[in-house]
């Protein structure tokens, strides 16, 4: 199996940590995306909407267990709460693994072609960059199907006054993962490398998960949500 790895200069492709990269004030981060740069790009940015949507449902875990009458559904909230700050934690990271994996991508483009047998090794590393450039927005879907459940659950039984909170988080949170779906189905759809279509089969799980538990968010939201003052 040919390894072709990132570029060594991963800033010379516009790739910045994520520390340094989230730090940065709100329009900095805007005009980042906008940039010319490679990356951050797409992936990134489902990343950390979906970040965001994890940040909403520990909030709404959090007040739900702040409040009394909610007593019955403490246990249920501190894991949800816990789950979603380890996935806050896991997307935040992604936001420069997705471009540190499209790094591979043009590494590989970049391989000469001046022979057949440096096309065919051209062609094989391109088809491994390619399927590993799916990895990171797989993991994106995988996070954000399961942050929308979570949402789902916390608009459902959480504190009735955070269930616009809450289901605001399962709409973007499936936003998020429909946008990495399609980002796993151009890559990994386009390669010829083993393992593939399993990486396409499973993202396309993992946007029913998500789709169901939107829907299932904004029902809860039309039912509990106040009906006047």
């Amino acid at each position: 199996m040919l390894n072709v790895g990132p570029p060594a200069n991963l800033y010379a492709l516009g790739v910045s940590d994520a520390d340094e990269l989230l730090a940065l004030p709100l329009g900095e981060l805007l005009a980042r995306l906008a940039s010319d740069a490679p990356a951050p790009a797409g992936g990134a940015l489902a990343a950390i909407a979906a970040a965001g949507a994890a940040a909403m449902v520990e909030m709404g875990a959090s007040l739900t267990r702040a409040r009394e009458r909610y007593a019955a559904y403490w246990p249920e909230m501190e894991v949800t709460g816990n789950r979603a700050r380890e996935l806050r934690g896991e997307l935040v990271d992604l936001v420069v693994d997705d471009g540190r994996a499209y790094a591979g991508v043009i590494a590989a483009m970049r391989l000469p072609q001046d022979t057949d047998a440096a096309r065919e090794q051209r062609r094989v590393a391109l088809d491994e960059a390619t399927l590993a450039a799916a990895g990171p927005p797989r993991r994106i879907l995988a996070a954000a199907a399961e942050l929308a459940e979570l949402a789902a659950a916390v608009a459902e039984r959480g504190n009735v006054n955070l269930v616009g909170d809450a289901t605001t988080a399962a709409v973007i949170a499936e936003s998020a993962g429909r946008a990495a779906a399609m980002l796993v189905e151009i890559d990994a759809g386009m390669s010829k490398a083993p393992g593939a279509a399993e990486v396409l089969q499973a993202a396309r799980a993992d946007s029913v998960r998500a789709a169901a538990a939107r829907t299932r968010a904004l029902s809860a939201a039309d039912m509990r949500r106040p009906r006047g003052l």
